[in-house]
């Protein structure tokens, strides 16, 4: 059975949804194997899949489509990536912000240890950061395939192309 490309491309966003609420169970069942095996059968299904994706008809048509899709796609994810961090800095730089006094030899007392509201460096924000990557990616994967089903229509690509 073959399938439409932007159909391919819905199935790898939907798979990556689905990767992340399995790390998610993995996480709070203390499983790193969950996750280890679903990665593995998320790439698995997509090799299989994307060998019966239609390829369609490849001119000029098609390549332009693709490329606008693809540029539009940045232009986009670089004005929310932006506005996003912009946002996150100004709420880091309104916490209580204390840096951690250095030893100095022949001190009898360690510097005090400095709890943050939440924590500049630890798993913590690591763990928000890969979220948060993950959530981009995701974004990243639905804003390319609206933009090449829109410019498709808009431009007239061939039916191989679209859905």
């Amino acid at each position: 059975m073959r399938i439409k490309q932007n159909i391919f491309y819905l199935l790898v966003g939907v798979i990556a949804l689905i990767e992340v609420a399995i790390f998610w169970l993995s996480l709070q069942l203390d499983r790193p194997l969950f996750i280890q095996v679903a990665v593995i059968i998320g790439i698995l299904l997509l090799y299989f899949t994307h060998k019966n994706v239609e390829k369609g008809f490849e001119d000029e048509r098609t390549q332009f489509i693709a490329q606008k899709a693809a540029m539009s796609t940045l232009w986009v994810f670089w004005v929310i990536f932006f506005v996003i961090s912009l946002g996150s800095i100004i709420i880091g730089l309104n916490r209580p912000f204390s840096i951690r006094p250095p030893s100095f030899p022949g001190s009898h007392s360690p510097p005090p240890d400095i709890e943050f509201p939440v924590p500049l460096v630890g798993p913590e924000s690591f763990n928000r950061l890969g979220f948060f990557q993950l959530g981009m990616l995701c974004l990243m994967i639905f804003l390319y395939i609206g933009f090449r089903m829109y410019y498709g229509r808009k431009y007239g690509a061939s039916d191989g192309d679209e859905e």
